[in-house]
């Protein structure tokens, strides 16, 4: 499909692609300028020179010919032929993307010169990461500014619908109520996906994993009559603008327009209305069903709006059960370690349980590429002096609210950021591998590093290093930090045996032959494990 709007050959007009966006109604000119090797990929500026002209001014004239009359390929000459036939084509806009590094030297205006002084927007190496590779695997990238949804309209439409003014944050907020088709739900959420989850805990992949879904898909796929309206509690879904026209031509047909929409209740109901569309979009399920629709229109511009929508978030998926740390997905913290994990790494922090699935089921990257959230924070606890938390607690305690904001101000007042938890990170999945290898061995000689203090040894690692950590460097570091600890892991563990403090932990057996019974289960569990290598090492 995409291979139609590549049209980089002989004759292209200085144009490599262009795809016509009808959501936007924006025509894009792709030019690519990017260095094909890893490293210059990144590091290499092209010169204004390289960025050869495009014929834009004549392919969107209709010329079919350059200017020295020799004609351009077949490819540009549908492209003509596109901007011809398009019907409404003084609505649509004209834009370049030029993928390339160009150097901040060089200004707009001949920037724009060579570029018949179309709008552009350039993408160096950094920003098609972030936002075209990232969304990619993400699951984001068919973005949703605008979407429509056909209603039904009775005779008397104003009746049909609730509008309701509420102040709320020093916010106003207008509450529209009402129905629409079960299959334009179905159809907007199997496009959009995680699109339009941003605000919602769940991603698409973890809305498939409820048993909610299987009564839902019942409600429509057993019966013939609308009881589906009456049984499900609808979606909620936050808005921009909102507006519904009842005449669009069709009779007995409306159209709801929302800008910026994101689904934040009511993704089960969604996502399982998803699934029938995709099955069959034409179903028979589908006819005489609706489904009730709470939109909330926000002012996308008030710095209120983001404190607003967690709120509502919160307070609206209270009703089902959500992990905690689902629930911490869109905070803000959250939200910055996967940015900066991301760049810095090209790693894909977890925030929400299956987010990346879509890359991973498409092959774009391995579990491997993937930062696993519940490892990540129980790192993060290691290295800011709790590894005891770390092993002992749940999930769900680790996430909770209150714990969650308190660790990272303990990880900040300690000069511990995002590379260090990293390497946290990174300590623990390497003693994951060293583990593996020794797993034969029953005479570790790692004593029980390995098999109960994986954390402490984090811990103890992190606060033992002597020279800062680095991007660069971290892989290495967390080696030759684990195999520094592990070195001494034995003898630190003979000294735990010996202390007084411990003596739940180690007790000396009553039989013959003397020894002791170890627990070093339990007391790895506990704090005592702190102080202890606290000393020993010289932590403090």
């Amino acid at each position: 499909m995409r291979e139609k709007f590549v049209t980089d050959e002989s004759q292209d007009g200085g144009i490599d692609a262009y795809y016509k966006d009808e959501s936007t109604k924006i025509f894009y000119f792709i030019q690519s300028k990017f260095r094909t090797t890893a490293d210059n990929f990144e590091e290499k500026s092209i010169s204004l020179e390289e960025l050869l002209k495009m014929d834009l001014a004549r392919i969107t004239s209709g010329e079919t010919e350059n200017e020295a009359g020799i004609s351009y390929n077949g490819k540009i000459k549908a492209l003509i032929r596109t901007i011809a036939t398009t019907a409404d084509i003084s609505e649509w806009e004209y834009k370049v993307i030029v993928l390339a590094n160009l150097s901040s030297r060089y200004s707009k205006t001949k920037i724009q010169k060579l570029l018949d002084d179309f709008t552009y927007e350039v993408f160096d190496y950094r920003k098609s990461y972030t936002d075209l590779v990232f969304p990619v695997i993400a699951g984001t990238y068919y973005s949703a500014p605008d979407f429509y949804v056909d209603i039904n309209v009775t005779s008397d439409a104003a009746l049909s619908r609730i509008k309701y003014n509420v102040i709320a944050e020093d916010l106003s907020c207008e509450i529209t109520i009402l129905f629409a088709p079960t299959s334009e739900m179905g159809r907007i959420m199997s496009t959009y996906k995680n699109t339009i989850l941003m605000f919602n805990p769940r991603s698409y992949l973890t809305l498939s994993k409820n048993k909610v879904n299987k009564e839902i898909r019942s409600t429509i796929v057993d019966r013939q009559s609308n009881e589906f309206s009456l049984f499900n509690n609808g979606i909620t879904i936050l808005s921009d603008e909102l507006n519904v026209k009842d005449r669009i031509g069709k009779k007995g047909k409306g159209q709801l327009h929302l800008k910026n929409p994101q689904i934040i209740n009511g993704g089960q109901t969604a996502y399982t209305l998803s699934q029938i569309y995709e099955k069959d979009s034409t179903s028979t399920f589908f006819v005489n069903k609706e489904v009730l629709l709470k939109i909330i229109k926000l002012n996308s511009g008030d710095p209120k709006k983001l404190k607003l929508v967690k709120a509502i978030s919160r307070a609206t998926n209270l009703q089902t059960p959500v992990d905690e740390a689902d629930r911490r997905a869109n905070d803000p913290i959250q939200i910055k370690l996967q940015s900066t994990i991301f760049n810095d790494f090209g790693m894909f922090y977890e925030r929400k349980k299956g987010e990346f699935f879509d890359g991973e089921n498409r092959k774009y990257i391995s579990n491997q590429n993937i930062v696993n959230r519940d490892v990540f924070i129980r790192a993060c606890y290691a290295i800011s002096g709790r590894p005891d938390i770390a092993r002992a607690k749940a999930s769900k305690q680790l996430f909770e609210e209150t714990a969650h904001d308190e660790l990272f101000r303990e990880l900040k007042r300690k000069g511990f950021d995002h590379l260090y938890m990293m390497l946290g990170y990174k300590i623990f999945n390497n003693l994951l591998s060293i583990e593996k290898i020794n797993r034969k061995n029953k005479n570790s000689v790692y004593g029980s590093a390995l098999r109960y203090g994986k954390y402490a040894v984090v811990y103890a690692a992190v606060n033992t290093m002597k020279s800062l950590v680095s991007v660069a460097s971290i892989d290495q570091d967390a080696i030759e930090n684990s195999e520094r600890l592990l070195k001494r892991w034995n003898k630190f563990e003979t000294f735990a045996v010996k202390r007084r403090t411990n003596k739940a932990y180690f007790k000396s057996k009553p039989q013959t032959g003397g020894g002791f019974e170890q627990d070093f289960d339990n007391y790895y569990k506990v704090s005592n494990i702190i102080a202890d290598m606290d000393t020993f090492f010289k932590i403090r």
